[in-house]
């Protein structure tokens, strides 16, 4: 009978692990964009390819700053910006470390993160975006 529950139990947990979440570095300088004077300049978004389906988002490990080092007074760099697909994330969001869920629609879909600054040239540190799939 115990043999009967353990194997039912690890059957039931294989949907779960079967998709591996994947992440992304983003730098707080190298991946910031600045549009606060009309044309956006700066670096250059990162870029992820992720299959169809439903993902929880989050920004881990994170050490970004808007001044060189600085994470208080504000200066925590604490939001990325994602955008791409068809889905939820088409017209852009924000993510977090508070986990958010987003709909990647279509195949081969490609999501872009960045950071937003009014100046990004000061800006130091990374923090990386998790993928997790869920359901």
């Amino acid at each position: 009978m115990r043999n009967k529950l353990i194997t039912a139990a690890l059957a039931a947990m294989v949907p779960l692990m079967c998709d591996a979440a994947t992440s992304v570095v983003i730098d707080a300088r190298a991946n910031c964009l600045s549009s606060y004077v009309g044309t956006v300049s700066g670096g250059t978004p990162v870029k992820l390819a992720l299959a169809p389906g439903r993902y929880t988002v989050s920004l881990i490990a994170n050490s970004m700053s808007c001044g060189g080092g600085a994470l208080e007074h504000g200066c925590n760099i604490d939001t990325a910006i994602i955008q791409g697909g068809f889905g939820s994330i088409r017209w852009g969001g924000a993510v977090t470390a508070r986990p958010t869920v987003i709909e990647m629609a279509g195949s081969g879909t490609n999501v872009f993160a960045y950071v937003s600054d009014d100046y990004c040239l000061d800006n130091t540190g990374q923090a990386a975006l998790l993928f997790q799939p869920t359901n």
